[in-house]
């Protein structure tokens, strides 16, 4: 599935998914190409539940730890255990996973270490975050998510347990573009608007919905995870998709990948447009890094649709210098534009 987001307006610009569709079950019993249910939205405007978003998710905690007065450049304890100990949560009170033995693990079982919140970011090192999370507020990671207009696509109330940090939470697709366009719009998330125009039998031009815009985080925040985010994109998880995108304009982005590869994603914006691509399993739980399609390894074709898309995006609408604070070193960070490839 591909959703894009025009940023700044909430305008759906683009929504793909390679079914076709049919709401006819004589035509749905011909093949499992055909659906009648739209994987990009949310149960209630499509019939689909979601999907874990993996380290996609991550970008709600790296707000919370800037918001919380934290640093890019400090670090913190991310060497895997099974004694994570008791999370904060004004919520719900103290959460305790020791007697789980809970035990996340990282990509290619890496082991962890003494990372920066940076580091963890480029990286995107599971237990880095599970360690920032320790020194935040599960219920303010939560609501930092909600502030971006994250929300399950089931229609249940986000879970905030340790291991949602990491992306457990089933959202769509247009969720989560929604929530990248409003981090590249400077922390001010939009709604998405599907209309663009209403005509009545008469011709007449009727009222069509708008986006409602508000402030998700502080233009600082917003600029601090622009920094690690573009990192991300140079010379992190996500420099396939950076690299293919022709014209080049600044991006953001975050790759996310759930357990055992079942669900890839690639997450990101310019200025203009936030385009997130999620290759998910429907049924079953194969690794995608076992398998392959003609156009080359099922687990980087996220990376082959996410540039095509970009590509378009950048040729039609451009892109503005994106504002980032925050590096390594900086106590007080002062935003910065970084300026499109000359």
């Amino acid at each position: 599935m591909i959703s894009s987001v025009q940023v700044g307006t909430g305008r759906v610009l683009a929504m793909t998914q390679n079914k076709d569709y049919s709401q006819d079950p004589a035509v749905q019993a011909t093949g499992a190409n055909y659906t009648g249910i739209n994987y990009n939205t949310d149960y209630a405007y499509g019939g689909s539940s979601g999907f874990q978003p993996g380290s996609s998710y991550k970008v709600f905690t790296l707000a919370e730890w800037l918001k919380e007065g934290h640093q890019l450049s400090e670090r913190v304890d991310s060497r895997r255990k099974s004694n994570w100990g008791t999370f904060q949560d004004s919520c719900l009170g103290p959460q305790n996973y020791d007697s789980q033995r809970w035990n996340p693990r990282n990509d290619q079982n890496e082991p962890g270490g003494n990372y920066t919140a940076l580091e963890s970011t480029v990286r995107s090192i599971n237990t880095g975050f599970i360690g920032m999370a320790k020194r935040l507020d599960l219920c303010g990671i939560r609501k930092t998510a909600e502030s971006f207009l994250v929300h399950r696509a089931d229609g249940k109330p986000l879970s905030q347990t340790a291991a949602t940090v990491i992306g457990t939470n089933e959202v769509a697709p247009l969720t989560m573009a929604v929530a990248f366009a409003g981090i590249a719009n400077k922390g001010v998330t939009c709604s998405p608007i599907a209309i663009d125009r209403i005509v009545g039998p008469d011709g007449t031009e009727l009222p069509v919905p708008k986006s409602e815009c508000a402030a998700s985080v502080d233009p600082l925040v917003d600029a601090g995870m622009t920094y690690g985010m573009r990192r991300v994109m140079t010379k992190g998880t996500a420099q396939q998709s950076n690299a293919a995108t022709k014209p080049w304009v600044p991006m953001i982005g975050k790759t996310g990948t759930t357990d055992g590869a079942k669900n890839t994603w690639m997450s990101g914006a310019s200025s203009k447009v936030a385009t997130v691509v999620a290759v998910v399993s429907l049924s079953g739980s194969v690794n995608q890094r076992r398998l392959n399609f003609p156009s080359g390894p099922v687990a980087t074709a996220r990376h082959r649709m996410w540039p095509a898309v970009m590509s378009v995006a950048n040729a039609k609408y451009g892109g503005d210098d994106l504002v980032e604070a925050g590096g390594p070193g900086s106590a007080s960070p002062s935003p910065r534009p970084v300026a499109p490839a000359r």
